[in-house]
């Protein structure tokens, strides 16, 4: 989880944010656990990007089914734990599968693909991806890049131009 103080609390006038919105200069992340970096930006305002941390891919998952949500890119910032260099890594993301962990613990473990192929295993119970039953893409970079408007756009232009 995040956490941060008062004290970090940047004041903006309303008109910068939305109701309830707040700003802060400096957050902690209180455990040393994977999150996910997540640069999108909303169909109405395709000027506008956003970049937000969530620290669960459900709720990446979430965001990628949000009908007016354009994902632009994800990546997983990871502890050396994980990815297994000791040092915290930020990598470009390509799918995440998620699976139920063996036994009667009713736990899930992640899998997270990188753009590169290496291969992340997120597992509380400490098993291996072969120990896993019900595995199950949750989040694809390929099908949010299929259903970006823009990119649809492209291919109808490009489709267009090779008939004429």
């Amino acid at each position: 989880m995040f956490s941060t103080f008062v004290a970090n609390e940047i004041h903006l006038i309303p008109s910068f944010h939305e109701e309830g919105e707040q700003f802060w200069s400096a957050i902690t992340l209180e455990i040393n656990k994977m999150f996910l970096q997540v640069t999108y930006q909303r169909s109405q305002d395709a000027e506008l990007k956003k970049t937000v941390f969530l620290l669960s891919a459900e709720q990446l998952e979430r965001l990628s089914h949000m009908d007016d949500i354009e994902i632009s890119e994800v990546n997983l910032a990871s502890p050396g734990s994980l990815n297994k260099t000791g040092k915290w890594r930020l990598e470009p993301l390509s799918e995440i599968y998620v699976g139920s962990e063996p036994g009667e613990h009713w736990q899930d473990a992640f899998i997270y693909l990188m753009d590169d192929g290496q291969k992340y295993i997120d597992s509380a119970m400490g098993n291996e991806e072969k120990d896993f039953t019900q595995v199950h893409c949750i989040f694809s970079k390929k099908t949010t890049e299929k259903n970006s408007p823009n990119k649809n756009d492209r291919t109808r232009n490009n489709a267009h131009s090779k008939r004429t």
